[in-house]
């Protein structure tokens, strides 16, 4: 699970969180260990990344040639029923 928190300072850093219930030989918790890991950088570098191979705006005609695809291969369907 992620979240965005905002830090005293005023930033906004991505938080990856993991939880781990530890449970008793009768099933009940005894403890939660609860691990959060700041993965901003990560989060920043990724979307550097995908602007770097799609460019700004690129990734939008890509998406509509595969949506017109879909819509004929789904048309084709239809006519085989």
């Amino acid at each position: 699970m992620m979240k965005v928190l905002v830090a005293k300072d005023g930033s906004r850093r991505a938080i990856a969180w993991s939880n781990t219930v530890l449970l008793n030989n009768y099933g009940a918790v005894i403890h939660v260990i609860a691990t959060g890991v700041d993965v901003t950088k990560r989060k920043e570098v990724e979307q550097k990344l995908k602007e770097a191979v799609f460019g700004p705006g690129a990734l939008q005609p890509r998406l509509d040639k595969f949506s017109q695809e879909l819509k004929g291969a789904n048309q084709q369907l239809l006519e085989l029923e």
